[in-house]
């Protein structure tokens, strides 16, 4: 689903329900996808410019992300595996959300790519295994707070995040990201990374400014994850296989 917003308010007073078709999105003919980095698939895309979307924190996005963790208990996961990213803006200039919750994202929560003058303000994710059969077990990988790529001037206020992975991941080209008053619940903390993954792609970040960050390591039963608050990820200056799983050689700062 793609809604190209110019110069639009939109009040979203329920939840977008994905329903988890497991084998439709396996199928990467049957995907949206608009990031680039790692072919990930998306499924609610955001375009367009000066727009505001407010949910008033009683609307967002049911991802149902039990039926695709619940699946993948005992087989193995990589990147571009058909996961779809729960909410993506791409290729916006001057966009706000504003009190968004997302409930159960299968993969990524959010992903902004290729865009500018971005403001999420107010972002609740909550990626939580209820399965008692991984309890105690990471069966709720990849599930990213948010992932930034290729994107400048973005503003990420007033974040609560629980997930299995990056709280925030600062990937390539982000520049002028702020992170204000972010409380991340289990999950490996901030990334900023990866980068260097493609070879002929530099990858820059530069001017990112964290404030008011928490960290908070859940229950072993729960989540055992969380062993940084902040960490780096490149990959090495030599080639290891292709992308989406492997690569590596790629230039930046």
């Amino acid at each position: 689903m793609t809604w190209d917003l110019v110069s639009s308010k939109v009040d979203l007073h329920g939840y977008l329900n994905f329903i988890p078709d497991v084998q439709y999105w396996l199928n990467a003919n049957s995907t949206y996808r608009v990031v680039f980095i790692q072919d990930q698939a998306s499924w609610f895309v955001v375009t367009g410019k000066d727009f505001v979307i407010d949910a008033y924190n009683t609307g967002g996005i049911i991802g149902n992300g039990q039926t695709w963790w619940s699946f993948y208990g005992n087989r193995s996961r990589s990147d571009g595996d058909g996961r779809p990213i729960a909410f993506t803006l791409s290729n916006v200039t001057r966009g706000t959300v504003k009190n968004f919750r997302i409930e159960s994202q299968p993969f990524w929560c959010n992903a902004v790519a290729d865009s500018s003058d971005v403001i999420y303000d107010g972002m609740y994710c909550n990626a939580t295994n209820q399965d008692p059969l991984y309890a105690g077990q990471n069966v709720v990988p990849n599930t990213d707070g948010i992932d930034t790529y290729r994107s400048d001037n973005v503003k990420l206020l007033n974040w609560d995040i629980t997930c299995g992975d990056d709280c925030l991941a600062i990937k390539g080209n982000s520049t002028n990201i702020v992170a204000q008053n972010v409380t991340c619940r289990g999950g490996n903390g901030i990334a900023v990374g990866s980068l260097g993954q493609y070879v002929d792609l530099p990858d820059i970040v530069d001017h990112l400014m964290i404030e008011d960050a928490k960290m908070v390591r859940l229950d072993p039963q729960v989540q055992p994850n969380m062993g940084s608050g902040l960490y780096l990820k490149t990959w090495t200056g030599t080639v290891n296989g292709v992308p989406p799983t492997g690569g590596g050689g790629g230039g930046g700062g």
